[in-house]
């Protein structure tokens, strides 16, 4: 196993594990691919988090035909993992289960960032259940901003997104704002029979933040269909990204050049409209992103930073689990 290495992104929907000999390149096919449950663990708690990256592990191993056993290198990308605490438990879990000689936590916005971009510089933004941007210059200083979480952060978020949708129900409802096509589709979503039942109906999974992120796209497609309101909603998001992405850029000297912007998260990804708002924000504010690529697998970035570190044996151990 000495020439394998594995990527892991445990993300907040769900837990990718890609195994891949030690010449993966982005866009190769991995040899073994496992899938489990999310693995963010402000949302599901350490000990789910670390079950479900196991078994994601596992079901690689086994689908690329081999026994789970110590490979050569491993990353994980999660968020919040860039914390002492975060790191510490998961340097724990990879020595205690043998996982590799060498392993390497990072932020989910690291590992996007290696997936789109050859020489590992520029800006990634994230929007998924939360949101995030980091940035690295080429001189290797690095920057970001977001990722404080769904309590006082996560801007421009499904999870932000989906939450303004069902904020703009209620306030319709009571009168106080415009009518909005969202009305009936989030009665649709949620199958009920009027708006009074949405309190139940949400509140009943409100610890669900994944299942309530899922709800922007009830957003996104009435804003494609034409829902002021809905645009509404994904132009203060795009907004809010913008901004993200703009303090990157200005923390690191960057505003004044053509820089690299890798785009990722579930919302992002799968929203054309939110996606063009924010390049159209971006190049308002004389941003010049270029060139932009949308990375559906960060987990490619993950394969790349445990590649990277063996490419780097002999020089540097990070965790010196040998």
């Amino acid at each position: 196993m000495s020439g394998l290495v594995i990527g892991i992104d445990g993300g907040g929907s769900k837990t990718l594990a890609w195994l891949a000999d030690a010449t993966y390149s982005y866009g190769a096919v991995p040899l073994g691919v496992g899938e489990a449950g999310p693995s963010n663990p402000q949302s599901v708690g350490w000990e789910t988090a670390l079950e479900n990256m196991g078994r994601a592990v596992d079901t690689a191993f086994i689908a690329a035909g081999y026994s789970p056993s110590k490979i050569a290198a491993a990353c994980v990308a999660m968020a919040g993992s860039d914390r002492e605490n975060a790191r510490r438990r998961l340097n724990d879990w990879s020595a205690g289960r043998q996982l590799a000689t060498r392993f390497l936590p990072v932020h989910d916005a690291a590992a996007l960032l290696a997936a789109g971009t050859p020489d590992d510089y520029g800006v990634a933004i994230i929007s998924g259940t939360g949101s995030l941007a980091f940035g690295r210059s080429k001189s290797g200083k690095t920057a970001r901003s977001g990722g404080w979480g769904y309590l006082f952060g996560d801007e421009g978020s499904g999870y932000a997104v989906a939450i303004a949708g069902l904020r703009a129900v209620a306030t319709a409802v009571d009168g106080r704002t415009a009518q909005t096509l969202l009305t009936d589709r989030f009665l649709q979503e949620l199958a009920i029979a009027s708006p009074t039942e949405m309190v139940q109906a949400v509140y009943a999974r409100q610890d669900d933040r994944t299942w309530l992120s899922s709800l922007s796209q009830i957003v996104v497609s009435a804003a494609d269909e034409g829902d002021a309101v809905a645009q509404r909603i994904l132009e203060a998001a795009a907004d809010a990204l913008a901004e993200q992405v703009t303090a990157v850029t200005r923390t690191l000297g960057m505003d004044a050049e053509k820089y690299p912007l890798v785009i990722g998260g579930g919302l992002l990804v799968q929203a054309a409209s939110l996606r063009e708002g924010l390049i159209t924000r971006l190049r308002q504010r004389e941003s010049s992103p270029d060139p932009v690529t949308v990375v559906s697998h960060p987990v490619a970035g993950a394969v790349i930073l445990a590649r990277n570190l063996m490419t780097a044996a002999g020089e540097t151990n990070p965790t010196g689990q040998e």
